[in-house]
Formats: C-alpha cells, structure tokens, sequence
C-alpha cells in the first residue's frame, strides 16, 4: 500500500513538471482584499500575494516581468465581482484571460488527492489547471451587459426578500407594529420590483446589441417579455456558444451520469455545476411551456410515460426550452415548431 501510494506521488509529481513546462501560466486565488498568486514560468514556480486593487494588480504585472516572464495566460476562478478588476485588468493589457468555474478547479484539485486547502495553494492549483488545460478565453462584458445582469440579479434578490417577509408575517407574529411595518416594507419592494422590471425589459428591447435576440425568444411559447431580458442579461452573448449543448452546460442543465463496471449504475441528473441564476430564470417559463408550447408538452408526455418524477420532466423542460433558444437565436428565426431550422436543438 505504502509502495503504491509512493508510485502515485511520483506521478503526480511528474505530471506537475510536465504542466509547468507546458505553458507559462499566472493562477490568481481572489478574495475580496487580496490576490494570493502562483506563477508558472521557466519551470519555477513562484508565489506572492498582492491586493486586490488597481495598485495591486499593477504590482502584480510588475512582479511577473521581474520575474523575466514574457507571454504567459492568466486564470482565475469566477467569483462575481472579486474577480473582475484583475480579468479586466490583464484583458485590457493583452494578456489571454481565463476566468474558470470553480467546480473544475475543485474537481481537478480531488485527483491530486490534495487535502490542505489556503489560498495561496489554490492559487497552485488554479495555475497548474491552467497550464494543463484547454480553457476558452475571457472578455469583459460591455456596459450595457453588466448592467442588464445587475438589474436581473437585484430583482432575484428582493424576491427573495419579500417572501422571506410575507413568511414572516403568515408566522403568527401579533405585534400590530411589526405586521404593519413588514406591509409597508413589502409594498415599497412591490414597487421597486415593478420599476426595475420595466427597467429591465426596456434596456433589452432598446439597445441594439439585445433588440433582435430578445424579439426573437419571447416568439417561444413559454418566455415572456421578463423571461427573455433575463435570459439575455445571464448568457451575454449567444455567439460565445458553438453549440446548444455547450450553452446547456453553462447553465448547469448538461445531464450528469455515474457509472462504475455493471453493479454500479446511478439515476442520470443534472449538473448544476453551471450558472445558478439561468437555471432560475428557466423554472417557471419551463412550468408553462409543458402545457403550452407543442415542442415541450410532447416531451413532457413522452418523459411522464416512461414514469420520470415530476422534477426530472421539469428540468428537462428547461434544458430543451434553452437548446431551442440558442436554435432561434442562432439562426435569426422566430419559433415556428414545423420549421426545421428551429429543431436544430441538439446540436
């Protein structure tokens, strides 16, 4: 046991070298105040920690030339806002960016058997996954598509507050103080909902960069106008995507199977290592689309024969309502279920 557990450690250690041959890379662990760095060059491997700031990331490229770098990549892991001010940064100065799912950089850190976990071995981890792997490249979202995404994101969040306060006030609460404050709170979000949901749909409908996609999806039986501006406000840009499958891994709707020989065999799921607001967004449009759009009920009644449980027929239903959006965007069509360009959905 001792024996082979040595073995693999020499492996492992020799598939290390081999990636830090491989390509030039800086792995960035980001954190609200700080940038914990691991960087791949010359088959060194060097660390530092820098904040995350406009000063630190300048630091931070300085450092790398010291080092006597010249081309190199730069990964980070996506962590919402924490991470954008270093992508944009080294984007904005040439270098190719990477911002990685963090369900990759857990899962390859599990093959290295890795049990220590700090932020400056993250880094490691994040530069050693980036110098091995192919990864698609970053670019930062315009304007017009970082506010779109906000507006969305902050319309999911007091949603969330509002029920949290109509179940507060169904607790049996009897203060009168309380019942009549929690009302009034949830009135004003009511209205706050109400602004930024036009707000939303008009910025969509308006910019030229969302005007024809958004006419296009809210064509699909089961999107509204709402629906589609928060769909495009998630997926950006449907050209970063070759394929409807690639755009169903994004969200998280890929089906996830687990097999092992023959005595170990798994019910197929979902993902759910994707983007966690579309999946969202998809829920009740999917609800609907079973009883209304002719492409999804026949799907739905096909799955319900076969005995799928109810949650299966509905993120099923999301899956194909996303393949057929990236169908009608890609090829510029509104809905027709008898047009076969529109059926292109498995591809």
């Amino acid at each position: 046991m001792i024996e082979a557990e040595a073995v693999f450690h020499i492996y492992l250690t020799v598939i290390i070298t081999m990636e830090i041959q491989m390509t030039n890379t800086l792995g960035i662990d980001v954190s609200n105040k700080h940038l914990d760095v691991a960087f791949l060059t010359s088959g060194q491997l060097l660390s530092g920690q820098f904040t995350n700031d406009q000063t630190g990331v300048r630091k931070l490229e300085k450092w790398t030339k010291k080092k006597g770098a010249g081309r190199y990549q730069v990964c980070l892991e996506a962590t919402g806002r924490y991470s954008d001010l270093a992508a944009t940064y080294f984007h904005g100065q040439g270098y190719p960016v990477h911002v990685i799912n963090p369900a990759r950089i857990k899962a390859y850190r599990q093959s290295l058997m890795k049990r220590s976990k700090t932020d400056q071995e993250d880094a490691k981890i994040i530069a050693r996954f980036g110098a091995s792997s192919t990864l698609t490249l970053w670019s930062p979202p315009s304007e017009h598509q970082r506010e779109i995404q906000e507006i969305s994101r902050h319309l999911a969040f007091l949603k969330e507050e509002r029920t949290r306060m109509k179940n507060r006030l169904e607790s049996g609460i009897v203060s009168k103080a309380i019942i009549r404050s929690l009302k009034q709170q949830i009135k004003l979000i009511d209205k706050q909902i109400e602004q930024l949901e036009e707000k939303l749909k008009s910025d969509t409908q308006t910019n030229k960069m969302t005007q024809e996609p958004f006419e296009l999806l809210i064509s699909i039986p089961g999107f509204g106008e709402l629906t589609a501006a928060s769909i495009l406000a998630e997926v950006v840009d449907f050209s970063r995507f070759e394929t409807a499958k690639q755009l169903a891994s994004h969200a998280g709707l890929s089906p996830a199977l687990f097999e092992s020989g023959s005595s170990v065999a798994k019910r197929a799921r979902i993902s759910k290592t994707g983007n966690a607001h579309l999946r969202r967004i998809l829920y009740m449009p999917a609800i609907v689309a079973i009883k209304h759009n002719p492409i999804i009920r026949d799907l739905a009644q096909r799955l319900e024969k076969e005995g799928k449980p109810k949650k299966v027929i509905i993120c099923a239903a999301m899956r194909k309502l996303l393949h057929i959006a990236f169908g009608v965007v890609k090829h510029r069509t509104s809905f027709d279920p008898n047009y076969s360009c529109n059926l292109q959905i498995t591809s």
